[in-house]
């Protein structure tokens, strides 16, 4: 029976938040931050013992607004749409 722990940065991961599987052989981050970016590894044991995998890179970029929307006036009842 294989158990298995999430490390960040050489911390374990915990489930919470936007993260799961912190214990499983997937780790998911939903909805990615830019606090989640580093390197994961994994840690796989059994009773016979255990392996640590290299470190994967998760780079997060963080979005870019080339065109902030256009300023609106209007009067009461009116529709404003921004895009």
């Amino acid at each position: 029976d294989l158990t298995y722990q999430w490390l960040k940065g050489g911390i374990s991961v915990s489930n919470g938040g936007n993260i799961s599987g912190a214990n499983s052989a997937t780790l998911t981050i939903v909805n990615l931050l830019a606090a989640n970016a580093g390197d994961y590894s994994v840690i796989v044991s059994n009773p016979a013992g255990f392996e640590t995998s290299s470190e994967a890179t998760l780079i997060v970029n963080d979005p870019v607004i080339l065109t902030p929307p256009s300023t609106f006036a209007g009067n009461p009842g009116d529709t404003a749409t921004f895009t």
